[in-house]
């Protein structure tokens, strides 16, 4: 399951500084998501909306890329 719900932080090289900020503090937001998604403690909307907010506009589409094995093709 924990393959499933990787939950990484996408670094570029030239990330400021804020934008690399933003992008750990959307993992983390992400990640608390899914351990509380897991354990039954929110909804499967408010997931998606959680995820919707923290930088992952479409969760449909990016489980798509998933189940084609693409890990990551740019922003959702």
């Amino acid at each position: 399951m924990d393959a499933l719900f990787r939950t990484p932080a996408i670094y570029s090289p030239d990330m400021s500084q804020a934008d690399w900020e933003g992008e750990l503090n959307n993992m983390l937001i992400r990640a608390q998501a899914t351990g509380d998604f897991l354990a039954g403690r929110i909804s499967p909307a408010d997931f998606e909306d959680i995820l919707s907010s923290a930088g992952i506009s479409d969760p449909f589409e990016l489980a798509a890329r998933w189940e084609e094995g693409k890990s990551w093709d740019g922003p959702i």
